[in-house]
């Protein structure tokens, strides 16, 4: 159903050179696993884009080393202007899925963001989780494939308030194939904590990055990456 961050891909990915892994925070993992993910399924020319990409590291990168790739961004106009220089090798869409943009539907061979799905279901609920999973679905061509990586906590108190919900039962929603085939049900948060391969930032780093407040102590706190990768249908 999904992957999650894991000690051993990390250091591997270190070892490798691979673009962005590290230890510092959650980002160490998501980043690079999308990008090589991207790099995975993008053929020569497909038209990609980024959903809320902010900076537009990630979309700059792929440009630069994936297979003649076309790659668009969407976010909000701030956003935009935060990132500095706009790089002319892109596109720019202003705008948020599921809530407003001019993006023409079934266009783009691959959907990817990288922590924003948890920030979509903070501002919108379910509803605003649904609406922007279902609008990336129409905006990819028949086939086309949706990547995406979200920030998870695992500590229950922080969890309910945070991302209270089941994020199998969103990627089950959205009607599209679940890769890799092999993917069995979604492990519970127990099973995650008990694993000696989970990957979770430092309560630390976590409070350094405002993750938590006073009221969850810092030998509480659990933030971890996952992963997932959908197919819309052919037909």
């Amino acid at each position: 159903m999904y992957v999650y961050a894991r000690v051993s891909e990390i250091d591997q990915w270190i070892l490798s050179g691979v673009w962005k892994a590290g230890w510092e925070d959650q980002y160490g993992w998501e980043y690079p696993w999308t990008y090589q993910k991207v790099l995975e399924y993008a053929t020569p020319g497909a038209r990609v884009l980024d959903v809320g990409a902010g900076t537009g590291q990630m979309a700059q990168k792929l440009f630069d080393d994936g297979p003649k790739l076309e790659v668009h961004m969407i976010d909000t106009k701030e956003a935009f202007e935060t990132s500095g220089a706009f790089k002319p090798q892109l596109v720019y869409h202003e705008g948020l899925v599921g809530i407003g943009h001019a993006l023409t539907p079934q266009y783009f061979d691959l959907v990817y963001s990288v922590s924003v799905l948890e920030h979509i279901y903070e501002a919108g609920g379910e509803a605003g989780m649904m609406s922007a999973l279902e609008d990336m679905k129409n905006l990819l061509r028949p086939g086309g494939v949706m990547i995406h990586t979200m920030d998870l906590v695992l500590d229950p108190e922080v969890y309910r308030r945070w991302m209270g919900f089941s994020i199998e039962r969103f990627i089950t929603a959205t009607g599209m194939e679940i890769l890799p085939k092999y993917l069995g049900p979604a492990p519970t948060r127990e099973a995650m904590l008990l694993d000696p391969d989970l990957y979770v930032v430092s309560p630390e780093r976590a409070h350094a990055m405002r993750w938590c407040g006073r009221n969850v102590g810092l030998g509480y706190f659990r933030l971890t990456g996952i992963g997932f990768i959908l197919r819309k249908p052919e037909a």
